[in-house]
């Protein structure tokens, strides 16, 4: 079997390879032929280098695959044939291991002691047509969802877990900063769960994209303003918040002064109860904090690889704020989830590329909301 994938050798850098494949699969093992795979902004992370991994890789751990083969009397067998979706985070119980590390025998296999993770660290990706995946993170995906909608699994359930971890009641503020790929998808979740979600962004297209999942619309300059302002500008700040209003009722700020004046305005002077980080911009955890009220909680949900600078611990402990991170959620509530709202659906996919263009396809995610790599797509 010869199997055609795009290998990340060094940052920037994607080759396509077709490399024979062993068609012996061992204990806990599927064979998976890889349907489409969308990428994701840890994947662009890990092509720039911010996100240092062991290389080569093959990137891609957002898809869609048909069962293709499984060990003999597997339990697994039944699902040959069959669309499934794929839990990324390949731990002990996921390969139903006999003798098992100690996160997994504590219930936390997202932490295993042994796990590689799919297209990210030490584990192929879905880059390629086929792919071998630990039975245990297989789901079938059910027929009234498409294929291509069917990628934004993984990435939903990640912005679910962000509500897992810290439960909504109905009613919180949550202000959403950054509105692309993940950030769309926890305002969704949010506003589903029953939150006002302010969500904040620069691009007016990805404003305008999450504009049914939002409470209210921030936008800031599509550039940070060069130095800081004088003590007296900032009082005066947050003294009014002095924003406009544009016509498609998106709020236009100038700083993140105006803006944490704009949240105070909606929050009684209190600030938002949770402020999720979905930018990649390490330095928003300190915007964050300012617009979080006291022991509320600031969930950390990018994976950019960027360190921070200049973090205010004495804010943090003096309003006891909560640091939440998280990254993979439950792909079976996902999978609830999209098919009693219908949503994220086919529409949110923005661009296509076959598998031969996955380098392509990874830079023009850089800028376009969602792009999808047809694997099974021929390349004219």
């Amino acid at each position: 079997m010869i199997n055609l994938s795009a290998v990340l050798l060094r940052p920037g850098c994607i080759v396509m390879r077709e490399e024979p494949m062993s068609a012996r699969l061992g204990r806990g093992e599927a064979l998976l032929e890889i349907e489409c795979a969308a990428v994701c902004g840890t994947d662009i992370s890990i092509w720039r280098g911010d996100y240092p991994v062991p290389l080569p890789l093959v990137p891609g751990h957002e898809f869609v695959a048909r069962v293709a083969d499984t060990p003999a009397r597997s339990p697994a067998a039944r699902l040959i044939g069959r669309r499934v979706v794929c839990g990324i985070n390949n731990s002990c119980v996921a390969y139903a291991r006999r003798a098992m590390c100690e996160a997994c025998r504590r219930g936390l296999p997202r932490h295993c002691l042994r796990r590689t993770v799919t297209g990210i660290v030490n584990h192929p990706g879905a880059f390629a047509r086929y792919l071998r995946a630990p039975q245990g993170n297989l789901h079938p995906l059910p027929n009234s969802i498409p294929s291509d909608a069917g990628t934004l699994i993984e990435p939903l359930a990640a912005a679910m877990r962000t509500f897992e971890l810290t439960p909504l009641r109905g009613g919180e503020i949550v202000v959403v900063l950054g509105c692309g790929r993940l950030g769309r998808l926890v305002a969704l979740a949010a506003g589903r769960l029953g939150a006002r979600v302010i969500a904040v962004g620069r691009s007016q297209a990805h404003l305008d994209l999450v504009a049914p999942f939002a409470w209210k619309r921030v936008r800031l300059p599509l550039q940070p303003p060069d130095g800081k302002e004088s003590r007296a500008a900032e009082q005066e700040n947050t003294k009014s918040c002095g924003h406009k209003r544009d016509g498609g009722g998106i709020v236009s700020v100038r700083d993140h002064e105006q803006l944490r004046a704009f949240v105070l305005d909606h929050t009684r002077g209190f600030g938002a109860g949770i402020v999720v980080e979905a930018t990649g911009v390490g330095q928003n955890l300190l915007l964050a904090q300012r617009l979080a009220h006291p022991m509320g909680t600031i969930a950390m949900k990018s994976t950019s690889g960027v360190p921070v600078s200049d973090f205010n611990t004495t804010l943090a402990a003096v309003d006891e704020l909560r640091f939440q991170g998280s990254r993979c959620g439950s792909l079976e509530k996902a999978i609830r989830f999209m098919s009693r709202h219908r949503m994220p659906d086919s529409g949110w996919i923005t661009a296509r590329y076959p598998l031969e263009q996955t380098a392509q396809a990874i830079e023009a995610a850089v800028t376009e909301p969602k792009v999808l790599v047809e694997v099974r797509r021929v390349l004219a």
